[in-house]
C-alpha cells in the first residue's frame, strides 16, 4: 500500500468517525426535540386547565357579586322600610306616653284639689256644726 492510499484510508476513517459522531449527535438532538415537544404538549394542557379554572373562578365571582347586589337591594327595599315603620311606631308610642303622663298629672292635681275641697267642706260643717 502506498502512502497516498494510507492517507486516503486514514482520511476515510476519520470521516467515518466524524460521520458516526454526527449521527449520534443527530439522534440525541432528535430525542431532545421529542422531549421538548412532549413538554410543550404538557404545558399546553396545563394552560388549558388553568384557563378552565380561571373561567370557573370568574363564574363564582359573578355569582358572589349577584348575591351581594341582592342583599343590598333587600336591605334598601325591605329592611330600611321596616326600620322606618318601627321608628314611626316608636314616635307614636312616645307621644301617647307623653299624653298619658300629662293626663296623669292633671288627674293627680284634680285629686289634690278634691281633697282640699273635702277638707274645706269639713271645716264649714264643723263651723256650722253640721254632722
Amino acid at each position: 500500500m502506498t502512502d497516498v492510499e494510507k492517507l486516503i484510508l486514514e482520511k476515510l476513517d476519520n470521516i467515518s468517525k466524524e460521520l458516526q459522531e454526527v449521527r449520534e449527535e443527530t439522534s440525541l438532538a432528535r430525542k431532545e426535540a421529542s422531549l421538548a415537544r412532549e413538554e410543550a404538549s404538557l404545558a399546553r394542557e396545563e394552560a388549558s386547565l388553568a384557563s378552565q379554572k380561571s373561567d370557573q373562578a370568574n363564574e363564582q365571582i359573578a355569582l358572589v357579586k349577584d348575591m351581594i347586589l341582592q342583599t343590598q337591594l333587600l336591605i334598601e327595599n325591605e329592611i330600611s322600610r321596616k326600620i322606618n315603620i318601627i321608628g314611626d311606631g316608636h314616635d307614636f308610642l312616645k307621644m301617647r306616653l307623653e299624653e298619658a303622663l300629662r293626663l296623669e298629672k292633671v288627674r293627680e292635681r284634680m285629686e289634690l284639689e278634691i281633697m282640699d275641697l273635702r277638707m274645706e267642706v269639713k271645716k264649714i260643717k264643723a263651723h256650722f256644726q253640721i254632722a
